[in-house]
């Protein structure tokens, strides 16, 4: 049982693109979590038969939040479920977060089975608001959410963006690690074991179809070239992988940190495969030297 249980819904945007990917966002607040002592359950449905049964062995008296991220569409569906058959279980407070929450909290309020919602990145808020749960604090007090108190929305103060050297590590072992790592599914179809690093998240440009501009205020973050080398290579030697996504908004947009990623990867002997995204614009800027090192 744990003191915390997330859940990822199914979604069909991943096999809509041909692969199969980890609930990396879960992931990555999970490790916060634990970082900060919190014992956490995660239930992935797309590797748990039963999930429910799977909820009901995470669920105790110690739990206090049930978090469930979404995006528009299909795994709507699936939050509700979820959220349906949690609050037969436990008084624990529902928690939604994710894209479509934090980009339509007052809609998503709306809704009798949301208690809470955590508004855009979660590592930092997530833990304080565990701790306000866990103390009987005012909501109030917590930045970055939103919720219902007496018939009004309540939307605390914006956190500050956190700075993306402090992650930790994605925390891989709450989930079936061997079916995102092997060859059941790849966002490039030649890669044989690859997993995924977050490696900056935002983006200075102002696509009009895209999230960011709300999302992520149109700034962009970026771990350390350091730090991404040092994720990697954990994960390259822990998982045996010889490929690894590094999941980004516009992970051109600092030359000079993708030399020093790219160098570092061939001064580690890593010999590894990997996959980004960009903007076009952005990757045309570069010089040959550049592209020859990515190459490598």
């Amino acid at each position: 049982m744990a003191q915390v249980v997330l859940f990822r819904p199914k979604e069909w945007y991943s096999q809509a693109l041909s692969c199969i990917r980890a609930p990396l966002g879960l992931l990555y607040l999970a490790a916060a979590l634990r970082d900060a002592g919190i014992s956490v359950a995660l239930i992935d449905t797309d590797t748990t038969d039963d999930w429910q049964h799977a909820v009901s062995d995470a669920v105790g008296p110690e739990t206090v939040l049930a978090g469930v991220g979404t995006m528009t569409g299909y795994q709507i569906g699936g939050a509700l479920e979820f959220a349906r058959y949690v609050r037969g279980l436990t008084d624990a407070r529902i928690v939604w977060g994710g894209l479509h929450p934090s980009l339509m909290p007052e809609q998503t309020l709306a809704h009798e089975k949301v208690d809470v919602i955590v508004i855009g990145e979660a590592e930092q808020t997530l833990v304080s608001l565990v701790r306000c749960l866990q103390s009987d604090g005012d909501l109030a007090d917590v930045p970055g959410i939103c919720f219902m108190r007496d018939g009004q929305i309540l939307r605390t103060p914006t956190p500050d963006f956190i700075d993306m050297d402090t992650l930790a590590q994605p925390a891989y072992d709450l989930v079936d690690v061997e079916h995102y790592a092997s060859i059941a599914g790849k966002v490039v179809k030649d890669f044989r074991r690859c997993l995924e690093v977050n490696t900056d998240r935002g983006c200075p440009r102002r696509c009009a179809f895209c999230y960011n501009t709300s999302f992520n205020r149109r700034r962009w973050r970026a771990m350390s070239a350091a730090k991404v080398l040092d994720h990697t290579e954990t994960l390259v030697h822990r998982y045996n992988l010889d490929s690894v996504n590094f999941v980004a908004d516009n992970f051109c947009v600092d030359p000079r940190r993708v030399r020093d990623i790219c160098q570092g990867l061939i001064d580690r002997d890593l010999h590894i495969l990997w996959h980004t995204d960009m903007r076009i614009d952005t990757f045309l800027r570069f010089d040959d030297d550049i592209l020859e090192l990515m190459k490598r």
